[in-house]
């Protein structure tokens, strides 16, 4: 393991990659991928200014650029982070603690958007959602724009993505694992989706978040529409901890990106959070091996050592 002026860092330099990629409690990850650039942000909870953004060429490599949100809402954590047009929205999930302006109630659901990823980001927005968490943010084939949310449930958007339409419904129910495994509760939540190939991905996690090691696991379902219906992958979870002598405990909340393969052609990568012991809940990556259409990514393995994704060359300034 590398150190970097005192700082754990994951490439190699040869090739290879040592998970997690950002150590240390970085909980929830999303990302985005716009062009040849991957922006990332975590669930900074109680923390301002938060919200901290990160950019990469190579989802292995990160650097800070800052944060997005000043404004003290509650806590706030499993966000989307999403690129509509040419604006950038984060949909922001808050529980309101005492820093929030009107302490107590059900969880809330805000968005805040940008121009510019680097800013200026506005004031936070309240969609009027409440008691649901984990919005994930999707584009259905009808072109309408939707937040799927812990439940599974989903709500329209309007076109410009900063109010909602109609009511929230229930769309998908999710994987039963067996009765016999070691969970702590089914808590279906942190829906991502991604469209690729004629198919709607639906990435989620059941098992609890914070429960016995082997108890958080991720589960992915497809669909032709953002409608459904929802067809289960037959090796779900496709990732999970299975004892807790492994290294990584309760890896779930992952979230699928297109990543850049060795031909220049698309792969794709999970990021998701993954708990190292005593070292919090860290944000590791792992590729599916899938660079074509069809079904989602199968396996539960989660090395520690990983082949690096191609870097995408740094564009040339004046």
């Amino acid at each position: 393991m590398e150190l970097v002026e005192n700082q754990r860092r994951g490439d190699q330099d040869d090739g290879t990659f040592l998970n997690p990629v950002m150590s240390g409690d970085h909980p929830d990850p999303t990302i985005l991928k716009d062009g040849d650039d991957y922006y990332l942000t975590f669930s900074s909870f109680e923390a301002y200014p938060g919200l901290f953004l990160w950019h990469s060429r190579d989802l292995v490599n990160w650097s800070p650029i800052g944060p997005a949100i000043t404004t003290p809402l509650g806590s706030v954590f499993a966000v989307d982070l999403v690129k509509h047009g040419d604006r950038y929205f984060i949909y922001i999930p808050m529980i309101p603690t005492s820093l929030a302006p009107q302490p107590g109630g059900p969880a809330r659901t805000y968005v805040i958007w940008a121009d510019d990823i680097r800013g200026p980001w506005s004031e936070p927005i309240d969609l009027g959602i409440r008691g649901t968490i984990d919005p994930g943010h999707v584009v259905g084939e009808d072109g309408k724009r939707y937040l799927f949310m812990s439940g599974v449930t989903r709500i329209q958007l309007t076109d410009d993505g900063l109010a909602t339409v109609g009511e929230i419904e229930k769309v998908y129910d999710g994987w039963r694992y067996p009765d016999d495994w070691v969970v702590e509760a089914y808590a279906l939540e942190g829906p991502k989706l991604l469209r690729r190939g004629g198919w709607f991905y639906l990435v989620s996690a059941v098992g609890g978040t914070g429960g016995p090691p082997t108890g958080h696991m991720v589960i992915v379902a497809r669909s032709r529409s953002v409608d459904g219906p929802w067809e289960n992958h037959p090796a779900n979870p496709i990732i999970r901890t299975v004892d807790a002598a492994e290294a990584w405990w309760s890896r779930g909340h992952a979230t699928l990106v297109e990543g850049r393969a060795a031909t220049g052609g698309p792969s794709i990568t999970a990021t998701r959070t993954a708990t190292a012991h005593s070292a919090g809940r860290c944000c590791s990556s792992r590729s599916s091996g899938r660079r074509t259409g069809g079904r989602a990514p199968s396996g539960a393995t989660s090395p520690r050592r990983c082949r690096c994704p191609p870097r995408a060359p740094v564009p040339r300034t004046a």
